[in-house]
């Protein structure tokens, strides 16, 4: 039981930080996207 819980803690981590990387890709894609306007 100890180990169930400690993989969902791990699959939490993981999908915690995968969301961090796709929010903070796509405020750089909008960032050069601002740029390459002006």
């Amino acid at each position: 039981m100890g180990s169930f819980i400690g993989d969902i803690s791990i699959l939490i981590k993981f999908a915690v930080e995968n969301h961090r990387e796709k929010k903070r890709r796509r405020a750089e894609e909008a960032a050069q996207k601002e740029v390459s306007e002006e």
